[in-house]
């Protein structure tokens, strides 16, 4: 009988400033869910395992979840940013030689027979096909690192329209002093979006999720359009 601690991962562990350590276990022949009040299922009695976007109780919006059903319907899940990708495939493998009668989805069937490797970051200007799998791909593979390009990303975005939107209030200022028209700041704020846009996908690049040159040069143009309607 197997007994198993799977760490968190590096995002978890950040965010709890280090004081969870382990996310799921395995003793007693059951698969534990650790937390204040720790969930737990029989491992002889799950039947399914699959990896979807659900939405749980109280929470504001979905996210992508393993989903544990046993042979009664009953349910037990944990966030796909709980255990590293490599983690998860570690847990996922040690519950098919305890029950080689679980059956997982194909997705689950293709992320475990895949290997994972240490993500480099490094641009990468190719535009794959389904975008959409691929990026999901990725949330399973690398939680902590899909999260911290997201919150990037926001930062990036919200960047872009203070800088813009500071240099063209100071160009319309030293112009029009506080007597220009409202559309001029709707300019500079598409400006500042369209370059968010632009900078956004160059962020993407660096995991192989560009969407292509067309996009980045489309954002450039608008934002450079919108710079000038509104300053000028």
């Amino acid at each position: 009988m197997i007994k198993k601690s799977y760490k968190t991962s590096a995002l978890i562990r950040v965010l709890t400033l280090g004081l969870k350590r382990y996310g799921v276990k395995i003793a007693s022949g059951d698969l534990i869910k650790v937390g204040l009040f720790s969930k737990r299922m029989l491992i002889d009695d799950i039947d399914t395992v699959a990896f979807k976007n659900v939405r749980l109780p109280n929470k504001p919006s979905s996210q992508y979840n393993y989903v544990f059903t046993n042979k009664k319907g009953k349910t037990l899940t944990f966030s796909h940013t709980l255990l590293e990708g490599i983690t998860a495939q570690e847990l996922l493998r040690d519950l098919k030689k305890l029950n080689p009668n679980i059956t997982f989805t194909l997705v689950l069937e293709w992320f475990m027979a895949d290997e994972i490797v240490k993500k480099k970051l490094k641009f990468d200007f190719y535009v794959y096909e389904n975008s959409s799998e691929k990026s999901k791909e990725f949330w399973q593979k690398y939680p902590s690192l899909s999260v911290f390009l997201g919150v990037t990303g926001f930062v990036i975005f919200g960047l872009c329209l203070a800088i813009i939107g500071g240099i063209g209030e100071y160009l319309l200022t030293q112009r029009f002093g506080d007597n220009y028209s409202g559309y001029r700041m709707v300019a500079l704020v598409t400006s500042g979006v369209a370059f968010a846009v632009a900078m956004i996908n160059l962020l993407c690049s660096l995991v192989s999720m560009y969407l292509g040159h067309k996009v980045t040069v489309i954002s450039l143009i608008i934002s450079v359009i919108g710079f000038f309607v509104g300053i000028l």
